[in-house]
């Protein structure tokens, strides 16, 4: 009856590593999305000319499109908020784009500034949670929640395996004449 322990105390280890597995994977994908647009929409965020921040912007667009991210819902779990609409920060990334497309050599320090200045707000209101595991946060979170069910319920299995199985063990039937 031992063994059983030991193969649900096994299997709970098996969890555990899963659940390291899908933190790794968590890590690695914020990672990713940091490398090829975070980092690019801090700078065009920060920049302090529409020289600096159009390429950017422009890069980290082209990285948004290329990982298809311009549409859907980065929440888990009904209806996000429009902070979680990736549709509508992908809309507002481009609009902004448009406009320091737009300007000229011809257009004033003011215009400039006004643009910049609706980048940064875009930048700082604007942005999905999870939006750097979407569109498989669905997936990830379940991974997730197995992996932490799988260690509790394992564990719990074998604290009370063994007199589960001596209570429900089966005894020979003893036939009566």
């Amino acid at each position: 009856m031992q063994w059983i322990t030991a193969v649900l105390i096994s299997l709970a280890a098996a969890s555990a590593v899963s659940l390291g597995g899908w933190g790794i994977t968590r890590m690695v994908m914020a990672e990713n999305y940091d490398n090829e647009i975070g980092d690019h929409l801090e700078r065009a965020g920060t920049a302090n000319t529409v020289e600096l921040a159009l390429p950017e912007l422009q890069i980290a667009i082209a990285n948004i499109e290329a990982r298809g991210l311009t549409h859907g819902d980065s929440t888990l779990i009904g209806k996000g908020s429009v902070q979680d609409d990736v549709g509508f920060w992908y809309a507002n990334l481009k609009a902004v784009q448009g406009d320091l497309e737009r300007l000229s050599a011809d257009s004033t320090p003011h215009e400039k500034n006004l643009v910049l200045v609706k980048l940064k707000m875009t930048l700082q209101t604007v942005h999905p949670g999870g939006i750097s595991i979407y569109p498989h946060n669905v997936g990830v979170a379940w991974w997730a929640w197995g992996s932490v069910a799988g260690v509790f319920g394992f564990l719990l299995l074998a604290i009370f395996a063994d007199e589960w199985v001596k209570a429900h063990a089966r005894r020979p039937y003893i036939i009566a004449d």
